[in-house]
């Protein structure tokens, strides 16, 4: 286990005296309640730092550094063990005592300050949190401690989100962003992170409500932070939505619009969205041909040969599928083998299917095959609101062949249509097709291994951890923020 205080030379030598004696004792059993802890019995964990604390008081004394280190690891256990209330008033009494007998400014201080103000937020009080890490935020900028006060902001702006304040969370990312890369450069683990963090909310956020120059800017900037965040299908998305943006407020064959036609149909190309990119180089020849630069020009055929290469390579379409999501599906027709209707999607920055989300309520309900493409189109715009992108639709079924009905839907929500059909009690299969002017075309289906890296963020953190001074742990490493 790692320590608050400097270790004491000496601990285990069986000459030692009864503090050094004490204070040994007391690390070797603190191992076991982190041990304990860390595998997932919080409540033990916090009954066993209530002895070793106990002890640590009469032994060591309530104001010694090692008893305030246990007393710290006792509140945090407190709060896992599921009392954050309880968390949080054993913060506000270390936070005390140690400002009185630190001071300040101690850095064991400012660690028991930034915990009071996560048990807060994790209290149900995220805006109590907000307060107190803005606080830390602006005594780390007035200090200069440039880095301390982006990781600060980086929980400001994780609260607000908790809050529900989503612009305001998407403004603090920004700004965290910004700076990080111009005080630190681009490849800075604090950049990397504020890109995550900022794509996280611009991915809930309801863009669309807001007109005029500024929510195109705002919209423009979220559309770019998403894209660098490497979550390319819902920038290119937004850059869909940018395009219609600028449609309306200077005219379908104005520059503006055709500039933001150009980055939408190389967005989607970027993301191998072929379909949407034929779409959107469509969409580019239109504005052209109202620009004066129709058929003849040499930057027309070119583009119009793009576009046909696109829609031959879409007629070849291929959808992967995350494994363990295929063997989901597999199960879940083998329950419901002529009635089942699904989702399947992605998360953040996965390149394949991750999610499947089941339509249809019970094994009985078809209601879905009446829905019109609106109920489709707020069904998947819930999923993008809890973070995942639709990557097709799923029908169950013996008969393979898609109904006009369901073409109609998948070429409007340009999703393909995936037909599974059980072939035995353990095994089915699966068809997939692409639809183009309500024609199916057939694409492959790969199966591929869920491999997805750790985040930025929880790198970063384990870098933190391991190069915290004086052996210090600053966070348990399930922590919520």
């Amino acid at each position: 286990m790692r320590w608050f205080g400097r270790r004491r030379e000496g601990t285990g030598d069986p000459g030692a005296g009864p503090r050094e004696k004490s204070v040994g004792a007391l690390r070797e059993d603190s191992k076991a309640a982190e041990l304990i802890g860390r595998q997932g019995d919080a409540a033990e964990a916090a009954a066993r730092y209530t002895a070793l604390v106990a002890r640590a008081e009469r032994d060591l004394g309530p104001r010694d550094t090692d008893t305030w280190a246990l007393r710290h690891q006792l509140a945090h256990w407190i709060g896992e063990s599921g009392q954050p209330e309880a968390a949080v008033r054993q913060f506000t009494q270390l936070l005390a005592d140690r400002e009185r007998n630190q001071g300040p400014r101690h850095r064991d201080t400012e660690l028991a300050r930034h915990q009071l103000a996560h048990w807060h937020g994790r209290s149900g009080r995220p805006e109590e949190a907000v307060r107190r890490y803005e606080a830390m935020r602006r005594m780390a900028e007035r200090e200069n401690r440039t880095e301390a006060a982006l990781t600060l902001l980086c929980d400001v702006g994780y609260w607000q989100q908790k809050s529900g304040d989503n612009a305001a969370a998407l403004r603090a990312f920004s700004h965290m962003l910004k700076t990080a890369q111009e005080e630190f450069g681009p490849d800075h683990q604090l950049v990397n992170i504020a890109r995550q963090r900022y794509a996280e909310v611009a991915g809930s956020l309801p863009f669309g409500n807001e007109g005029g120059q500024d929510g195109l800017q705002d919209l423009r900037a979220t559309a770019a932070a998403v894209e660098a965040a490497g979550d390319l299908q819902r920038a290119a998305r937004m850059y869909e939505q940018i395009a219609a943006r600028c449609e309306q407020l200077y005219g379908p064959g104005s520059p503006d619009t055709l500039s933001a036609l150009v980055v939408q149909a190389q967005a989607a190309v970027t993301a191998r969205d072929y379909a949407t990119a034929v779409d959107s180089f469509g969409k580019v020849l239109a504005c052209m041909e109202l620009q004066g630069q129709g058929p003849g020009s040499p930057e027309y055929g070119i583009l119009r040969g793009q576009r046909d290469e696109l829609a031959r390579m879409a007629r070849h379409a291929v959808l992967r599928i995350a494994q363990p999501t295929a063997t989901l599906l597999g199960e879940s027709v083998q329950g419901a083998p002529e009635t089942l209707c699904a989702v399947l999607a992605r998360e953040p920055g996965a390149a394949h299917s991750t999610r499947l989300s089941v339509v249809n309520d019970g094994a009985d309900d078809v209601s879905w095959r009446r829905w019109t493409v609106e109920q489709w189109t707020a069904l998947l715009r819930n999923l993008s609101r809890r973070g995942y992108d639709a990557t097709a639709l799923c029908f169950a079924r013996d008969d393979l062949r898609p109904t006009p009905e369901e073409a109609l839907v998948c070429e409007r929500l340009r999703l393909p249509g995936v037909y599974v059909s059980r072939l035995g009690e353990e095994n089915v299969r699966i068809d997939a097709y692409v639809f183009a002017d309500g024609e199916p075309t057939a694409a492959h289906v790969v199966l591929v291994a869920d491999e997805r890296p750790e985040s930025a963020e929880r790198e970063l953190r384990k870098r933190l951890s391991a190069e915290a001074a004086d052996d210090r742990i600053a966070l348990h490493p399930g922590a919520a923020a």
